[in-house]
């Protein structure tokens, strides 16, 4: 994935991540426990910051780690543009986002602030763009 193994530690660790988050999401935003959760159910959900201690912080720690190619705590512009592209996201917010973690004008952004950003995304309500 993006330079990232399969198999890797890394990449496993993203899996795992990925795999906690869905069940904690589906566990506590599928209201009628079809196995799916609707958008009315997602925007009914609660960011609530001991949900995301639990069932986000694994996701949050490995994609800062997937994003971080060389592990020098630096996510570069291109790769991470890149990862954002292939998970949906479009290119403007994308961009934007970037920039206000890219702090130093070098095109590198810290994957402590990446982690923060992540973090506030999924226990506030805050529109963070």
């Amino acid at each position: 994935m993006l330079g990232v193994p399969p198999g890797s530690p890394k990449a496993l660790a993203l899996l795992e991540g990925c795999r906690r988050f869905w069940e904690g999401l589906a566990a506590a935003a599928d209201h009628n426990d079809d196995g799916q959760v609707t958008f009315e159910e997602y925007a009914a959900f609660s960011h609530a910051p001991a949900w995301f201690a639990q069932h986000g912080e694994p996701y949050v720690t490995a994609l800062s780690a997937v994003l971080d190619l060389d592990d020098n705590g630096l996510i570069e512009r291109d790769h991470f543009l890149g990862f954002h592209s292939v998970a949906g996201f479009p290119l403007p917010y994308t961009t934007k986002l970037f920039d206000q973690l890219n702090i130093d004008g070098r095109g590198r952004a810290r994957t402590d602030r990446f982690a923060d950003f992540v973090r506030s995304f999924y226990t506030t309500g805050d529109d963070l763009l």
